[in-house]
């Protein structure tokens, strides 16, 4: 099936109708969907059940062509070892039914959720967002963070990330890890990599998560350690990537993260070749400098337009030759458009090529706040994205609310759906269903949701006229 024909199939209004027959709960709490995966995995049903399901079968095909990577043979492989594409994929038909099929698609639950776990810290980083040190007074019980994880599982969500603080330091983290696994969830933890050791990897082989992610912001030992608040920083996180890749191998993948700013921009493509060739990782990530948390203090050390342009030209000729290399700058996807390889970021984790890549960009790619991606807090409040801690932004907590309900009815993630709404370029703007601007940055700068994002070189007017503000509180 050609991606215009599979684009046809799920947003026509007999496929929305479907996808809702097939995704309702009955009462018990399961749905046609459940029937339909046990009976392509091959396992019995009730005739009755069976001669319900099999005129549904047929209308699921695009949307397995699109989680299979247009390889059908795949599909036994993910219906059995992985649950979080099978839950994702019910969500996906249930968005569609719910909101349409639309550029860029607002899900019905989010997708993916950051998770700061904790705010303890062993580090004291210049751009934490979080200012993590020491545990907040009201963090999560052991058994609220289980019940939390039933209830973002059962809302619709696939993929559960836990940063922090540092996640490793949390208490029953291990555990923690494991019941999301057990639960079904693409299990990811974002790490400053001093606590990799040997032994705690083999926890995380336990505890079956599937990715994990380090930060390291120079090959500079002084460098990094003087932006991480602690001496020793560099070596112990640099053992530590290099103990996950080793005992991981075949295990989980291994990501570099590296927060981009004029303290390292000089060296950038050198951090690139130093996590793929020194250090043998799986990937790269460049996070876009937000001046939020501790971060707020140095805003002064942001990339200009022109630099961060720079950055994602570097990032793209990596990803041209093969390399993952991924950012949470939105723009990226505007640079996938306008170049030659024919592969196109999808989301801040996810590149395909060919067409299917450029119209898969359309409908997912680019920011995904209140449309497919949220974030808790230490305490169990929700927030837009972790990089959005302000209180006035906060629209429900995990334990105490109903997720499905809040994020469908939040004020502010209602403000940050509409794309065509935002303001200057960014709402005007040809790439702005492959991009939508960093409605964290434009929130840190504007403290306004639909603000311009000033990292972008359509965006200079915006840009100028933060700058001095920003200087001049810093000074």
């Amino acid at each position: 099936m050609k991606p215009e024909n599979v684009e046809k199939a799920l947003g026509s209004p007999v496929s929305r109708k479907i996808f809702k027959i097939i995704t309702e709960k009955r009462d018990d709490g399961t749905s046609l969907y459940e029937d339909i995966v046990k009976y392509l995995k091959g396992e019995q049903l009730p005739l009755l059940r069976k001669m319900k399901i099999l005129p549904l079968v047929p209308f699921l095909k695009p949307a397995i062509q699109i989680a299979t990577a247009n390889d059908p043979s795949k599909i036994l492989e993910i219906l059995n070892n992985e649950p979080y594409t099978v839950h994702a994929i019910e969500t996906v038909l249930e968005s569609v039914a719910k909101y349409e099929l639309r550029k860029p698609q607002i899900f019905s639950a989010p997708l993916l959720i950051v998770w700061n776990l904790t705010n303890v810290c062993n580090l004291r980083c210049e751009h934490c967002y979080q200012r993590a040190a020491h545990p907040l007074p009201d963090e999560l019980s052991l058994e609220e963070k289980i019940q939390a994880i039933d209830k973002i599982w059962d809302a619709g969500t696939s993929l559960i990330a836990f940063s922090g603080g540092e996640p490793l330091m949390a208490p029953e983290a291990f555990k923690i890890f494991k019941y999301a696994h057990d639960k079904g969830f693409h299990v990811s933890i974002a790490t400053n990599g001093t606590l990799l050791t040997p032994a705690n990897i083999e926890k995380l082989i336990e505890a079956g998560v599937n990715y994990i992610e380090v930060s390291l912001d120079s090959i500079h030992p002084d460098i990094h350690d003087a932006f991480r608040g602690v001496n020793g920083a560099w070596k112990r996180t640099t053992e530590g990537i290099k103990n996950a890749v080793k005992l991981g191998k075949g295990v989980f993948t291994v990501g570099l993260a590296t927060t981009v700013t004029h303290i390292n921009f000089s060296e950038f493509e050198d951090i690139i070749k130093f996590a793929f060739e020194e250090l043998g990782v799986d990937k790269f990530f460049a996070f876009n400098f937000i001046p939020v948390g501790r971060g707020r203090d140095m805003a002064t050390y942001d990339l200009s337009p022109e630099e961060r342009e720079k950055m994602m030209s570097i990032m793209y000729k990596y990803l041209s030759k093969g390399y993952n290399v991924f950012t949470t700058a939105p723009q990226f996807g505007r640079v996938c458009k306008m170049g030659t390889s024919n592969i196109y970021v999808s989301s801040h984790y996810t590149a395909f090529e060919g067409e299917a890549g450029s119209l898969a960009a359309e409908y997912i790619g680019g920011c995904g706040v209140g449309r497919a991606y949220a974030a808790i807090q230490p305490n169990g409040d929700l927030s837009p994205c972790v990089f959005m801690p302000q209180e006035e932004l906060k629209f429900g907590n995990i334990i105490k609310d109903d997720l499905k309900d809040v994020w469908e009815n939040s004020p502010v993630l209602k403000a940050v759906r509409n794309r065509d709404e935002f303001e200057a370029n960014c709402g005007k703007c040809p790439y702005r269903y492959v991009c939508g601007g960093c409605r964290a940055r434009a929130y840190a700068y504007f403290k306004n949701l639909k603000a311009p994002d000033p990292g972008c070189l359509l965006n200079k007017t915006a840009w100028n006229r933060i700058r001095e503000a920003f200087v001049l509180e810093s000074a």
